[in-house]
């Protein structure tokens, strides 16, 4: 088959994949016909038979072991799922804080703001369980041993 026939093919499965909402499957198919674009466009005339066999080997090949590194890639670490982790971890105090009121503590060698949500006072050195995220401020209640 003439080389710039897979080029065409490449294309319109690469331009299919951006206009499809899917699994991202189509792209390596586009990706597959490129390649053997390139092997027409650099002088390998095989038969049809050889070059579909191509297409679709590295098609399937590429789809394999690069799609589940490029989806997680793609997809990153969600920011939210992270902050959520913070939730039933133990922090020390290093003041005082009422009831209801706001102090600061260290989490992980970061500052936090910190809101007493229980209804006993922390004190100093006291370890306490964030029970919540508020923004940028965790909720704290006093852990009773």
């Amino acid at each position: 088959m003439v080389w710039w026939i897979w080029g065409v093919v490449g294309l319109v499965l690469l331009i299919g994949e951006l206009l499809t909402p899917g699994g991202f499957y189509i792209f390596f198919f586009g990706v597959g016909a490129m390649l053997t674009m390139l092997l027409g466009l650099f002088g390998l005339e095989l038969p049809l038979v050889a070059e579909l066999f191509i297409f679709l080997v590295s098609s399937i090949v590429f789809l394999f072991i690069f799609r589940k590194p490029i989806i997680k890639k793609l997809e990153g670490s969600n920011p939210k799922e992270e902050i959520d982790a913070v939730v039933g971890e133990y922090v020390t105090a290093s003041s005082v804080i009422a009831p209801s009121a706001s102090s600061q503590v260290e989490y992980r060698g970061v500052p936090w703001k910190v809101k007493n949500i229980g209804s006993e006072q922390i004190e100093v050195g006291d370890e306490c369980i964030v029970k919540q995220v508020t923004g940028l401020s965790l909720d704290i209640e006093k852990q009773n041993i």
